[in-house]
């Protein structure tokens, strides 16, 4: 197999596992996500439209991959990755104002 084609693959596979999400995502019932306020009615009502996963996985772009296991991704951080305080949540432990 050349280069290009393990990197092909590996693209595809990468693609498949992207996709299955998005099946099983749409199976989920809509009124999954429960808001703050159901939570503590004494909080005020925060409107999310989506769950982090789903955020994570419709901003999230596969630029590539190969055959090793190695995926580069682009990730565009969204509002919905911000907090109360209007931060961005980092792995790195550095907030980022959005």
């Amino acid at each position: 197999m050349s280069a290009d084609e393990g990197k092909r693959k590996a693209r595809a596979a990468v693609q498949a596992m992207f996709d299955r999400y998005k099946l099983l995502a749409s199976k989920r019932p809509k009124d999954h996500i429960v808001s703050i306020s159901d939570i503590d009615t004494a909080m005020v009502e925060v409107n999310l439209t989506q769950d982090f996963d789903s955020e994570v996985m419709n901003n999230m772009k596969i630029i590539d991959a190969g055959p090793e296991g190695w995926v580069e991704y682009q990730l565009y951080i969204a509002p919905g990755f911000s907090n109360l305080n209007s931060m961005a949540i980092s792995q790195t432990g550095l907030n980022e104002p959005v």
